[in-house]
C-alpha cells in the first residue's frame, strides 16, 4: 500500500506541473473523469494493480481508454507513472491530488446520503445552506441513496458528519432501552 505521504507527493508535483503550464483547471478535470472511471470499473482497478500484467500493456489500455479524452500534461504524467511502476497506486494519487485541489480552490467536498433519491431542486437547496455555513467559494455535492437508512439523511461535508437518519434515531432509542442504570422514581 501507498504510504499518504508519497502519494503526496505525485500529487503535489502534478499540481506544480499543471500551474506552470496553466491548465490547473483542466487536469483537475481530468482526474475527475478518471476517478469515475477508476471507481466505475473494477476490471480496470484490478489492472492497474497487477503485477502479472506489463507496463507495455498497461500503457496501450490507458492509450485506447485515454489519449483523445485527457490533457497532454496528465495523460503524460500518467504515463510516466506507468513505466516508473507506480501504476498500482494512481487511484490514491487521484484522491491526494483533488483534495489538495479543493483546498487550494477553498471547495468543501459534500455527501448528502438519504433513503429515496433527491431531486436536483434539494440538492440546490442543500449545497446553497452549505455555502452559507461554511466559508467557502464552491460545494461538491454527491448525492447517495442507501436504503438502509430507512428515512431522514445523513450528510458528511469536510470533517464533519450531521446524522439524522431513522436508522440512527433507532439505535438510539435500542441502546436507552438497553441501558437499565436509570430507573425513574415514581
Amino acid at each position: 500500500m501507498l504510504s499518504p505521504r508519497l502519494a503526496s507527493r505525485y500529487a503535489k508535483s502534478l499540481m506544480l506541473i499543471a500551474r506552470e503550464n496553466k491548465v490547473l483547471d483542466a487536469v483537475s478535470k481530468d482526474l475527475h473523469l478518471l476517478k469515475e472511471t477508476l471507481d466505475s470499473s473494477k476490471d480496470l482497478r484490478i489492472m492497474f494493480k497487477s503485477p502479472v500484467i506489463p507496463s507495455d500493456k498497461k500503457e496501450k489500455v490507458i492509450h485506447a481508454l485515454f489519449a483523445e479524452r485527457l490533457s497532454d500534461v496528465t495523460y503524460s504524467f500518467i504515463n510516466l507513472l506507468t513505466k516508473k511502476g507506480r501504476e498500482k497506486h494512481l487511484v490514491e494519487m487521484v484522491d491526494s491530488f483533488l483534495e489538495q485541489y479543493n483546498k487550494e480552490k477553498n471547495i468543501v467536498t459534500a455527501s448528502l446520503t438519504t433513503a429515496v433519491p433527491v431531486g436536483e431542486e434539494s440538492l440546490k437547496q442543500v449545497r446553497n445552506l452549505l455555502m452559507q455555513s461554511v466559508d467557502t467559494k464552491a460545494v461538491e455535492l454527491s448525492a447517495v441513496v442507501d436504503e438502509n437508512i430507512i428515512g431522514g439523511f445523513v450528510l458528511k461535508y469536510g470533517d464533519l458528519l450531521l446524522d439524522n437518519s431513522v436508522e440512527r434515531k433507532l439505535q438510539l432509542i435500542k441502546k436507552q432501552i438497553q441501558d437499565t442504570s436509570y430507573i425513574p422514581k415514581i
